[in-house]
């Protein structure tokens, strides 16, 4: 590690010393500078026995001060307060300067730690767990910090006033500075060699808790995986077992520590007894006084104290150097220099891309990347193929710089690649793949962040700021605020936010779904004072809204908001205010005691009231049985189990009808159930009585009322934004109330038109960039994920696209398209598609395929397979005729690996059968060269045409998963080559791995459908088709 501010590798004291040097010696001057003070509190209490209280030095006249007995005893007596509050205060103020020290080390110490996991190569990261990380750089490294605080001022002053004290000892009498000290080399040379025992079992103990955390992480990350596999009961057995050796070694600490803590405090017990021996006899011998003795006494307990923290520190020091040193060789990785820097001269990258020779290795030997040599054209569009996923990720990971070759050489526009600034290649190079991470925080955020390359520059910070700025130089923790905004350092060319949001529109029409995105801002919200000039653009466009809904004559689903009138789509609570209620999720819909009580005193409550004991009446009689959690309750109403089970309570009263006696509480829940029903909800007609009562009553009351509910409701106003109704009802000033669907889509058709001619659609798409995204975007789909993951790779504008089965949920056809719409914003960027397989080479301006490690032909097929004389290769050539399996493409490599494991080679002779007609399953085929024919039994008894089988092809799989006899037989047509997987062991893998299973569910579901439109297409009705001749259509 270097000498930055790196963690110091020839131990913690010397870290701590290197860095803190300036406050150690502060801290070590201000310890001696106690002793004084510590003395003297020692040397008071003989004066006040031996001079006040038994007269010997009274009266007492120094200074022309006369000091009778009472006077100095007064005097010696605050003298000794004043010490030990000196002393006290001495002691509190160093404790708090060491852990000053101590939290300022352990800071430095974490930041470092946390720097170097960044920095580690990704290889790194498949030995290295999440949890593992996670509890070195919090839990492990948190007791370093009072040891770091501690490390010199401690033993010093503990020391010091060892030395203080046994001084004081010897100048009383030398016998009794001997009883003082005659223990300690005992207790020196017995508990340290007690304790390195101690030691050595914390450091088992730590490795345990490591792989304890690993495992539980591992456990919470895959919970789902090992319910529906039923591995719980296992997985709690293994807990079990690593619990209890845990629970093992934890009770060795304990007994070995209390015995310490026994021998020591022996030792200690045996200081009294020597001075009660020693100084008795001193005394009854005339050869020390009471006073002196007494104060010895004193003393000889207070040099327990710090004997015994001397040894606690010696005890911490030793386990805190075998903690340190095993962080340091948990976090020893070769890491490459990766210079942080915002150069607008950074050179371009989308020159041609050379790999020399380059050899990647792989597990169990077999290389990923054999010997490779590739050029590929600067500006090109290109697509490699390759079945194998950790081939492509090789391949990212190679042309992004992430990773080096064990061999060879990648350079791009002439530049080796591992000379080039990590800042340089994030900002030119643009890696998407299927399975993007996505950081918790917004779509917007984890889409710029690779703009975020440094703050904008800003004015000196004030106050905390300036202190937490002062902190983190003292620590050597980055000194960037987060409190500005921050920009792309002149990398990617940006000149101002309005730049960027441009580009990240042209970004999404190349994704894909604008539509959808703008379709879903209408149902959106806009927020107060971040986007009130979109609101006043919404505002001005009502008029033009209202025009095109009446030409398509669609003004009547719009219920307007009108001041006179009951509008069905708010609740009957807000149209008695007038206003919305938030639409926050984390405000209950509660409308408050205070509303409520005005409410209740109103001249129109006893028609509330009365309305509102039939409705709960009705809403109890419907729900009663099935609960208040019925999704239809909630899906007409807002009201909760609590609201509900009171409702029941009111309702179920005799004389429920009875309004006059009834108590506040009951006539509050009665009310607040106006709050959680909207007419529209009711299944019937809102009385014309009480709408027009309620609407009475708003002129009247509606603003006090609206006062009464402290800001949780927003008054509608007509020339007003309501952020608390979406953009569509901003714009129709009103509530849909649609029929159906096929309305409602009507409706927003129209308005996404609309706001397409006024120029809002753009600022209205970019409102999806503030969706929420839980940690690894967990909140949102798969498909969601991947287009944020490209939107991310995309912004930057790079010079060179790194596409690994980027958009795999999406169909080949929109995938297709994507490149296609990419070559066209990108036009001089080179683009690098990676993918199992490509349908359309044309398309490409160079098609690469990688087999086996190495290149070959991209338009021809793969050689037969031959025989191993060797395991690996045996099993590497089963790895790539099954890779080769549309079936199986998207499985992990271990998936496919123990399908290989479980296959046997086979070999049929042109015009042999495979298998025949109702013969019973003995596995299913994989056609690695030649050819056959699938032909089924017509009603004839004729055999009958039904596929061409050509290598790549999953045949029989069906069959074994039924159970059922063979439908069809096969028969080679040229002499075929292929792999077996027995029926035990193909069931055995499906059945154990979900994934597998699901895989070969949605693969043959998708095969059925497109022969059931092929059926369509052709307009004729064939025999019922035989499942595995289904399975493999298309």
């Amino acid at each position: 590690m270097s000498n930055n501010g790196d963690p110091d590798k020839s131990g913690l004291f010397s870290f701590v010393w290197r860095h803190s040097r300036r406050h150690q010696l502060f801290l070590l001057a201000a310890t001696v500078a106690s002793f004084p003070v510590l003395y003297l509190s020692l040397e008071l209490p003989k004066y006040i026995l031996n001079g006040a209280l038994q007269g010997h030095a009274t009266p007492l006249n120094r200074l022309g001060l006369h000091l009778d007995q009472t006077t100095l005893l007064m005097v010696l007596c605050l003298a000794f307060l004043v010490c030990t509050l000196a002393n006290g205060v001495i002691k509190m103020q160093l404790s708090i300067y060491r852990g000053v020290i101590g939290e300022r080390m352990i800071r430095r110490l974490r930041y470092k730690l946390i720097g170097q996991v960044l920095r580690f190569p990704l290889q790194r990261f498949d030995t290295v767990s999440q949890g593992e990380v996670v509890s070195m750089v919090t839990a492990e490294a948190e007791p370093l910090s009072g040891v770091m605080g501690d490390a010199f001022a401690q033993p010093v002053f503990q020391l010091g006033q060892i030395l203080t004290i046994v001084a004081f000892l010897f100048l009383q009498n030398v016998w009794l500075g001997i009883a003082g000290i005659g223990l300690i080399p005992v207790q020196a040379y017995l508990i340290p060699r007690m304790q390195r025992y101690v030691n050595r079992l914390h450091h088992q103990r730590v490795g345990r808790v490591r792989v304890l955390s690993e495992r539980i992480g591992e456990s919470v990350a895959g919970v789902a995986d090992l319910r529906q596999s039923g591995g719980t009961r296992y997985r709690l057995a293994e807990f079990s077992r690593q619990l209890g050796e845990l629970y093992t070694i934890r009770l060795r600490i304990f007994e070995r520590k209390f015995l310490i803590k026994f021998v020591n405090n022996s030792i200690t017990q045996l200081t009294p007894f020597l001075f009660f021996l020693i100084g008795g006899y001193l005394v009854i011998h005339g050869q020390l006084s009471v006073g002196a003795l007494i104060a010895a006494l004193s003393a000889s307990r207070d040099i327990a104290d710090p004997w015994r923290e001397l040894l606690t520190y010696w005890n911490q020091a030793q386990e805190a150097s075998s903690r340190y040193d095993s962080l340091l060789e948990q976090f020893e990785a070769p890491v490459a220099p990766a210079p942080v820097v915002a150069d607008a001269d950074v050179p371009r990258l989308n020159g041609p891309i050379l790999l020399r020779d380059v050899t990647v290795p792989g597990l169990g030997g077999v290389p990923l990347l054999d010997q490779v040599d590739l050029a590929i054209p600067g500006g090109s569009l290109v697509a490699i193929q390759s079945s194998d996923v950790q081939v492509r990720r090789a391949l990212c990971d190679l042309f992004s710089g992430a990773s080096a070759p064990s061999t060879g050489q990648v350079t791009i526009s002439g530049l080796d690649l591992a000379g080039v600034s990590q800042a340089a290649l994030a900002a030119r190079i643009g890696v998407a793949n299927s399975a993007p991470y996505l950081f918790r925080g917004t779509i917007a955020q984890n889409t710029r962040l690779p703009l975020y390359l440094e703050p904008e520059p800003s004015g000196e910070p004030s106050g905390e700021a300036a202190k937490a700025l002062v902190e983190a130089e003292e620590t050597a923790n980055s000194t960037d605020r987060l409190d500005v905004s921050w920009r792309d350092g002149g990398l990617v060319g940006f000149k101002n936010d309005s730049e960027v949001d441009a580009w990240w529109l042209d970004v999404i029409e190349v994704i894909g779904r604008s539509e959808m995105l703008l379709d879903r801002a209408l149902d959106g919200y806009l927020v107060s004072g971040q986007h009130d000039d979109l609101a006043v653009r919404v505002l001005a466009i009502r008029e033009e809204v209202a025009r095109c809904l009446e030409a398509e004559g669609l003004a009547a689903q719009i219920d307007r908001f009108e001041p006179n009138a009951i509008n069905a789509g708010l609740t009957v609570g807000e149209n008695l205010l007038y206003a919305v209620h938030h639409h926050s999720e984390s405000e209950s819909s509660h409308p408050g005691e205070n509303l409520l009580t005005e409410i209740a005193g109103l001249d129109i409550a006893e028609q509330l009231l009365a309305f509102s004991i039939d409705l709960a009446s009705t809403l109890v009689r419907a729900f009663g049985e099935v609960g208040p959690r019925h999704p239809l309750l909630r899906r007409f109403t807002t009201i909760g189990p609590e609201l509900f089970e009171r409702l029941r309570s009111v309702a179920s009263k005799e004389q429920a009808r009875d309004v006059a006696g009834m108590s506040a509480a009951e006539r509050a829940t009665l009310l607040s159930l106006l709050f959680n029903i909207a007419p529209s909800d009711l299944g019937t007609d809102f009385p014309a009585e009480l709408a027009a009562a309620i609407v009475a009553a708003r002129a009247r009351h509606g603003a006090r009322l609206r006062e009464q509910a402290h800001g949780t409701f927003s008054p509608i106003e007509a020339g007003a934004y309501n952020y608390d109704l979406t953009v569509l009802e901003n714009l129709v000033f009103g509530l849909s109330v649609a029929p159906s669907e096929a309305t409602r889509r009507q409706i927003h058709h129209v308005l996404m038109e609309v706001v397409e001619a006024q120029g809002l659609a753009g600022a209205l798409r970019l409102l999806v960039g503030e969706v929420r995204t839980a940690i690894a975007g967990t909140n949102l789909s798969p498909a969601v994920r991947e287009r944020i993951g490209l939107g991310r790779a995309l912004i930057r504008r790079p010079d060179l696209v790194l596409l690994d089965h980027a958009m795999a949920s999406a169909s080949e056809a929109d995938r297709r398209a994507i490149w296609l719409r990419l070559r066209a914003l990108l036009p001089e960027s080179t683009i690098v598609v990676l993918e199992p397989q490509i349908a359309q080479p044309e398309d490409f301006d160079l098609v690469v395929t990688i087999r086996d490690g190495r290149l070959i032909n991209g338009a021809s097929r793969a050689p037969a397979p031959a025989y191993h004389a060797s395991i690996s290769g045996d099993l590497q050539a089963k790895v790539e005729v099954l890779s080769a399996v549309e079936s199986f493409r998207g499985l992990k490599r271990s998936q496919i690996e123990l399908l290989a494991y479980a296959s046997r080679w086979m070999s049929t002779k042109a015009g042999d059968y495979v298998f025949r007609t109702g013969e019973v399953p003995d596995g299913a085929y994989v056609v690695a060269s030649g050819s056959a024919e699938l032909r089924w039994l017509n009603s004839l008894g004729e055999e009958e045409l039904i596929d061409t089988i050509l290598p790549g092809r999953l045949i029989g799989d069906l069959a074994v998963i039924l159970g059922q006899t063979r439908m069809v037989s096969m028969i080679a047509m040229a002499d075929l080559t292929g792999l077996r997987i027995g029926t035990r062991e193909f069931l055995d893998i499906v059945e154990s791995d979900i994934t597998v299973a699901l895989h070969l569910l949605r693969t043959v579901g998708r095969h059925l459908v497109e022969v059931g439109e092929e059926v369509i297409t052709k307009g004729a009705y064939k025999p019922k088709q035989p499942a595995e001749a289904s399975a493999d259509q298309a």
